[in-house]
């Protein structure tokens, strides 16, 4: 009877330790599940690029959408550009996705996502190299 008091307790112990635990963990992670959308704008008027999603949390940004190459010739290695401003209008940040080669009328998917805090803007253009 004393033994099956002790295991109780232990079990009683352990589903409070859990229920604790979670509770922390929520609070920890709540500023990181406050999403706000993001204002972009797009530089290239060719090839086509279409943002689906742009969306930014105290400390990701993430931006999802398409690139349609409405050109009647190959694109050959080039990268797309996203330059991050803060709310300031001050550039945080340069970041680059490689598209190898883009046929003509082809239409790419992107969903890129950057570590970085405070981002309140964003610009995309299509590049030929990295600066």
């Amino acid at each position: 009877m004393n033994t099956v008091k002790k295991l109780f307790k232990y079990v009683i112990l352990l589903i409070v330790f859990y229920i604790i635990t979670d509770g922390l963990i929520w609070l920890a992670t709540y500023q990181n599940r406050q999403i706000q959308t993001v204002s972009y704008s797009i530089l290239t008027k060719s090839p086509v690029i279409a943002v689906e999603d742009c969306e930014t949390s105290s400390v990701r940004v993430r931006i999802s959408g398409t690139i349609q190459n409405d050109t009647k010739e190959l694109i050959d290695k080039c990268y797309l550009r996203f330059d991050l401003f803060d709310e300031n209008t001050i550039q945080v940040a340069t970041e680059y996705k490689e598209i190898k080669y883009l046929n003509v009328d082809e239409k790419l998917k992107f969903n890129e996502e950057f570590s970085y805090k405070n981002i309140s803007s964003i610009e995309i253009s299509l590049v030929n190299e990295k600066k």
